[in-house]
């Protein structure tokens, strides 16, 4: 698996080598080796966990595989492997404490007790960030499974569209709080792959997250599309 694309993408193959063995008939990298060779957007996607995984350092790398591969031949007929895709999106969080000149970053193994995907120092103070990876709506899948992948558009999305998706981050962020625990700068990183994608839908993402934000919780977010990121990181007060 992968030994035709191991000298693009080493440490893809080399997570995809160790997930070879995984039980059950549905093994992400399969399709992945093919669709990159095809697919502008599962390339660009190579890209980015090509870059990312080369950017962690040996133990971290250690622990996301450890976290990764249990979800690796886990799909649901609706949202595929949902489950490997947000834990592949921690490195997200180890890239944004890299980028804040942070030392000691690591992921953080699960426990019993809440806490962050990702910690690390800066000087003296700690830093702390949970990844939250927030997938397509119902509705929207609903939708694809009808009229296909077309873009969904405003007039599409029911009436109370705006009350649910703000109602969603409450939830996502009242976890993410409690994840966070204690710290200097506690960050909570939102993964979204929204179901309308315009600049109008951004702003209004923009004001639903500024009304749900937790006091001394500082909230950032892109948007992604089915497997590439599409926009900066975008933060939301702090």
């Amino acid at each position: 698996m992968w030994e035709r694309l191991s000298d693009q993408f080493p440490r893809i193959s080399e997570l995809a080598s160790e997930a070879k063995n995984q039980p059950g008939n549905e093994n992400y990298f399969w399709g992945l080796e093919d669709d990159v060779q095809t697919v502008s957007g599962a390339r660009d996607y190579c890209v980015w966990l090509e870059g990312a995984l080369s950017g962690l350092d040996d133990s971290a790398r250690k622990v996301l595989k450890r976290k990764a591969l249990p979800y690796v031949a886990k799909s649901s007929p609706t949202r595929g492997w949902a489950q490997l895709i947000s834990v592949l999106n921690e490195t997200k969080g180890y890239e944004l404490l890299h980028r804040l000149r942070c030392s000691d970053i690591s992921f953080v193994d699960e426990d019993k007790l809440p806490t962050p995907d990702v910690r690390g120092r800066c000087g003296t103070k700690l830093f702390h960030v949970e990844v939250k990876t927030i997938q397509k709506s119902d509705f929207s899948i609903s939708h694809e499974q009808v009229f296909g992948n077309g873009p969904l558009h405003f007039h599409d999305v029911p009436d109370d569209y705006d009350a649910r998706i703000r109602e969603k981050l409450s939830r996502v962020l009242t976890d993410a709080d409690v994840q966070l625990g204690v710290a200097d700068r506690r960050i909570a990183l939102l993964v979204i792959q929204p179901d309308v994608r315009t600049a109008e839908h951004a702003s209004r993402l923009v004001e639903s997250l500024h009304a749900v934000r937790r006091p001394q919780q500082e909230v950032v977010f892109e948007l992604f599309g089915s497997q590439s990121s599409l926009t900066p990181r975008i933060p939301v007060g702090g």
